[in-house]
């Protein structure tokens, strides 16, 4: 067996196995011995059917499988020598690739792979490269706003007696024909709901406005409400009809409910922060200002790797072997073929940001070691329960989380140890440029 490398360029190399009939004969009677062994057809034993038999049934399948078997090994065991460092996977030339010939054929065959090569490239950063470290300011404004959010999120749904522009109502809807009358067989709902906010339209709204329990509106979904999809929750119908739908309904009140936010007091402190004792409207304030802090440090560090992403990538701009990358990006099922080149740019800047990270730690002799992996799979497990303001699960909890995750989802470990050496990059970028700290406002921070 031979193998043998052939550099096209500094971006693309053919990767060239010759296999001869002593490598593959020997593996192809191997199989075909077993297959005998287990082999049950009519007139003779299990294991008795003779061995010309099983060649003549099998042999060309068998003399395929082991060869592609091989071939593969081969590939791969090269692959680990380092002599060459890839992007992405070999990916056969057929046109330069031999065919596989009948079981009788002894020749010599000849597999072809295209490989894409990892450029080289030098990273040199120092204090004179500036990146930008964006903070969201929080502002007095920020916290009384998120009180009031908590307010009207723990407060209570009352019954009203006529509809204010906060309100929210359940009514029957029926559907009107072109004279204003309940249309036959038309489209009913006998309970939905409307948030009164969500009219758009002035002229709808106004109607709507001042009216009590049992009495009727007349409006046109398409005109009030305008989106499609509330529409089609309102009415119960496909979303497709109701982008075609454009007529009057009835609407009859049946419930007016009107949100009254929870009191500012120990009760409300309580019921969110329970356990911490708070008693006096500035502490509770202390309390929200310090989960914010908590919770804006993963979206500041979220927003200084996209920053980093994008001045390292431009800075930098490691040459792509392209064709090879959108070919095996197809290949590999992760794109369609027609879809390759629009979205072309976004993959170009994940591939250069892997290989930059990677030429850091390598130059700065990173290492990633198990528990740093660990690390990054209870870091993602912290802000997924974040999201839903949960702060208190034990560490113990997180291990056993990510001990499941790792060993159960498929590719885990390569993923979390990717990012994990992201993170150690962006920890050592911070040493070596001039990281500028900026505060913003929140709007301001989302729109960077």
């Amino acid at each position: 067996m031979k193998v043998e490398l052939n550099k096209i360029d500094d971006l693309n190399a053919e990767l060239t196995v010759q296999i001869s009939a002593e490598d593959y004969n020997p593996r192809i009677e191997k199989t075909l011995k077993e297959y005998r062994k287990n082999a049950q057809m009519p007139g003779f034993r299990k294991g008795m059917v003779p061995y010309g038999h099983i060649k003549r049934i099998y042999g060309n399948g068998v003399k395929a499988q082991e060869i592609q078997g091989l071939v593969s090994e081969s590939v791969s065991e090269y692959l680990k020598t380092g002599e060459v460092d890839i992007l992405g996977d070999p990916l056969m030339n057929i046109d330069k690739t031999d065919k596989i010939k009948g079981l009788d054929n002894s020749d010599d065959i000849n597999f072809v792979f295209d490989l894409g090569l990892r450029p080289q490239f030098e990273v040199k950063l120092s204090k004179r490269n500036k990146i930008p470290y964006y903070k969201i300011d929080i502002t007095k404004e920020y916290i009384n706003d998120t009180v009031n959010n908590i307010a009207m999120r723990n407060g209570t749904l009352d019954d009203v007696d006529e509809i204010a522009e906060s309100d929210m109502i359940m009514c029957s809807v029926r559907q009107l024909d072109s004279e204003g009358k309940i249309l036959e067989d038309g489209i009913v709902n006998e309970s939905t709901y409307i948030r009164i906010e969500s009219i758009e339209d002035a002229k709808s709204k106004k109607k709507f406005i001042g009216k009590k329990k049992d009495e009727k509106v007349i409006f046109n979904p398409k005109k009030a409400v305008k989106n499609a999809t509330e529409i089609a929750a309102m009415l119960k119908i496909e979303k497709e009809d109701a982008e075609a739908l454009d007529c009057n309904f009835e609407a009859t009140i049946i419930e007016i409910k009107r949100l009254k936010k929870a009191e500012i007091n120990t009760e409300l402190f309580d019921k969110v922060y329970p356990g911490k004792e708070i008693k006096t409207e500035e502490q509770f304030k202390e309390a929200i200002f310090s989960e914010i802090e908590k919770s804006n440090h993963y979206s500041h560090e979220s927003k200084f790797l996209e920053t980093a992403t994008k001045y390292l990538t431009e800075k930098i701009d490691p040459k792509l072997p392209e064709e090879f990358l959108k070919r095996w990006l197809v290949d590999t099922e992760k794109v369609a073929e027609d879809k390759i080149d629009e979205v072309w740019d976004n993959y170009r800047k994940i591939f250069q940001w892997r290989i930059i990270v990677d030429k850091i730690a390598s130059d700065n002799d990173v290492k990633i070691e198990e528990n740093d992996v660990m690390e990054r799979v209870k870091e993602d497990q912290r802000m997924a329960f974040l999201r839903y303001n949960i702060t208190d699960i034990p560490d113990e909890t997180l291990t056993q989380m990510a001990i499941k995750r790792l060993s159960e989802e498929e590719n885990a470990y390569g993923h979390y140890f990717s990012l994990a050496a992201e993170n150690k990059v962006l920890e050592l970028l911070k040493e070596i440029v001039n990281v500028e700290e900026t505060v913003v406002p929140v709007d301001d921070f989302f729109n960077k």
